[in-house]
């Protein structure tokens, strides 16, 4: 099974929340509203204040989180193979 790594530059979200609020979304991010600002909020996942990554197998989890990069309107969020380093948000 592939493996991918979900990223999520803290730095460069701005709070939109629209990868939260995308088919299945709530259940990879969660609002941070305090902070103005989305976590990750994957059991496992290496969070710094700027930074949240975590590496998935599940082809399900995949597609959520794809489809939340996708909305995200400053990029914020990646979804990179780790095989082919391609990042899979377009």
């Amino acid at each position: 099974m592939a493996r991918y790594k979900i990223v999520l530059d803290r730095a460069t979200c701005i709070g939109a929340f629209s990868c939260v609020a995308v088919g299945g979304g709530g259940d990879i991010w969660k609002m941070n509203e305090p902070e103005g600002k989305v976590d990750l909020r994957l059991e496992g996942a290496t969070q710094t204040p700027t930074l949240h990554e975590i590496i998935i197998e599940d082809e399900e989890t995949l597609k959520k989180a794809v489809a939340s990069g996708e909305v995200c309107p400053v990029l914020a969020i990646k979804v990179i193979h780790m095989d082919t380093g391609e990042n899979l948000v377009k």
